[in-house]
């Protein structure tokens, strides 16, 4: 069920093995779940998230990742809702990119749990990213990412939305997905 208010968005989804999950808003509370889900990542991951050699989130870093305002800063919690609590599965964003601001474009970026990546995890937030897009006139994503990031490749062309794509001098592929 979707709310009409992005910050309260939720729905609910079946995984291909049957798992029932949420996918939610992030919220400023969610900050130790961030910072937790990063020791459930493998330093490859890691790296292929932040293009660098990352462990932990700094206070700033996590204040920008749950502090959003779901307009040019939206941000959501793929999880597995049990009796012992909320288990973090994987969070995809995206962030209103200002060079590109003028095309309505944003940049996109997840990260799911070692454990649960290659069970539609990554396609369903960006099934959900994409609904939040369109409300907000989101008219292209822009994801940077490795060659060698094959899981993001496949969740990228798997969308369903037209792709381009092209290298920089540093081997980094833009992809570009127009969603109009």
């Amino acid at each position: 069920m979707l709310t009409a208010k992005l910050q309260d968005y939720q729905a609910s989804e079946v995984l291909a093995d049957g798992s029932q999950i949420t996918v939610r808003a992030l919220h400023p509370e969610d900050k130790p779940i961030l910072q937790e889900g990063m020791h459930h990542l493998s330093k490859n991951s890691l790296y292929n998230r932040f293009f660098t050699w990352k462990t932990e989130l700094s206070p700033k870093e996590l204040s920008f990742f749950t502090e959003l305002d779901f307009v040019d800063h939206v941000g959501l919690l793929a999880s597995l809702v049990t009796p012992e609590g909320e288990r973090p599965l994987g969070v995809g964003r995206y962030i209103a990119c200002k060079e590109l601001k003028s095309i309505h474009a944003a940049e996109i970026a997840f990260a799911v749990d070692e454990e649960f990546q290659g069970r539609g995890i990554g396609k369903l937030l960006m099934k959900h990213l994409i609904v939040i897009g369109r409300q907000n006139h989101v008219k292209l994503f822009v994801a940077y990412v490795l060659p060698g990031n094959r899981k993001m490749l496949a969740v990228l062309y798997g969308s369903g939305l037209p792709v381009t794509r092209n290298q920089d001098e540093a081997g980094v592929l833009e992809i570009r997905l127009r969603l109009t």
